[in-house]
């Protein structure tokens, strides 16, 4: 999960992300959230350069339960999928 040229903010055990913290991917997307073993796990969500927000409930990196937001020039679209 984590990626070269990447910037962390939070705790580590064992080398790895861990606990609560913030990820900031090369490309500019943040994940806020849960991280466990290098991975987000638990709840959190990522924050697009565009402004776009994706909230889940990760399990070892992937998500299960989403919900995001998907912007156009008049309004702001939330989409929950669980």
């Amino acid at each position: 999960m984590e990626a070269l040229g990447g910037r962390y903010c939070g705790g580590i055990v064992r080398g790895r992300m861990e606990g609560q913290g913030s990820y900031t991917l090369p490309t500019g997307t943040e994940y806020r959230g849960a991280l466990r073993d290098g991975m987000f796990d638990g709840e959190g969500e990522l924050l697009f350069p565009n402004g776009g927000r994706y909230r889940a409930v990760w399990h070892r990196g992937v998500p299960t339960c989403t919900t995001h937001s998907l912007h156009s020039p008049n309004a702001l679209f939330w989409q929950r999928q669980c």
